[in-house]
């Protein structure tokens, strides 16, 4: 059965009065959309920028541990998803700060399995130290061939989380090399 269809003058009008709750719209104007909803990353991201600063600061000082507390503890591990943005969040914090992010990052990176075992929070510490390598190494060309040795390493480590940050990493580096990387 086919709809039936109604001619617009036969339709209700938008608004029939000032007075309808339409906030000072008048008659026929169309009501203006909703801003888009800030998505899930966009509100963790507002909530976690200070923090994540303040834990970064730390361990450029050293304090590696009030940085790998914050980073597991907003990890969402264990448990099906890692945070992918937390970790994108830290590489980029990591590579703006030049060699005292990279201290940081290969820190992060070359923790073993033994202090960052697979399947617990701790596993996403190497996972953001892979993207940040990859981060420092798209923006800092003096580190590049070494950051991507490294990349390479981690590509084959049996923590799987942590392999599947290598692609990211390098895709990063090949987006800032562009034709340069053939």
């Amino acid at each position: 059965v086919a709809p039936t269809l109604r001619s617009p003058a036969a339709l209700p009008p938008l608004v029939t009065s000032n007075d309808s709750g339409m906030n000072g719209r008048g008659r026929g104007e169309l009501p203006q959309a909703a801003p888009p909803a800030q998505s899930r990353y966009a509100r963790e991201k507002d909530v976690l920028a200070g923090p994540l600063l303040t834990a970064f600061n730390a361990a450029v000082l050293g304090d590696y541990d009030t940085l790998e507390a914050f980073l597991c503890r907003t990890s969402r591990l264990p448990g099906e998803h890692a945070s992918v943005e937390l970790a994108k969040g830290f590489a980029e914090l990591s590579a703006s700060r030049g060699k005292e992010g990279d201290r940081v990052a290969l820190h992060l990176a070359l923790l073993s399995p033994d202090h960052a075992t697979a399947t617990t929070a701790r596993e996403f510490l190497p996972m953001c130290g892979a993207l940040a390598l990859g981060a420092s190494a798209a923006k800092h060309e003096f580190v590049r061939k070494r950051f991507i040795a490294i990349l390479h390493e981690l590509a084959e480590d049996f923590r799987f989380r942590v392999r599947d940050m290598v692609p990211i990493a390098l895709a990063m580096i090949g987006e800032a090399m562009g034709d340069a990387l053939f």
